[in-house]
């Protein structure tokens, strides 16, 4: 997997993801939380990893949140889909992680 806004490691039983836009305080568009989801969906298809770590780049903030040059032009439907998606990567995927810690 290649991802562009996100840096993702595995070592020790423990997945890192970084969100890597310290230029934009790591806030997250469309296509970082796309990256962040399939990082998610692979922890949770992993039934080595028992932690994540999640963290931001650089020195300045961990995530200043939504990147409100993209979400000022998103429509309604635009945004529903990311607030779902948002949803499903932060919650499925670490349900599915816990349940495959849970069979080891």
């Amino acid at each position: 997997m290649e991802f562009e806004d996100i840096i993702y490691e595995k070592r020790n039983h423990m997945a890192w993801v970084t969100i890597n836009r310290p230029e934009r305080l790591n806030a997250f568009d469309f296509k970082t939380m796309s990256e962040l989801g399939a990082a998610f969906e692979d922890v949770g298809l992993d039934g080595k990893i028992g932690v994540v770590v999640l963290t931001g780049a650089g020195d300045r903030a961990f995530s200043a949140g939504g990147y409100l040059g993209e979400l000022a032009s998103f429509n309604i439907e635009k945004a529903r889909l990311l607030f779902s998606n948002t949803l499903k990567t932060f919650t499925i995927h670490a349900a599915d992680s816990a349940a495959h810690n849970r069979r080891r």
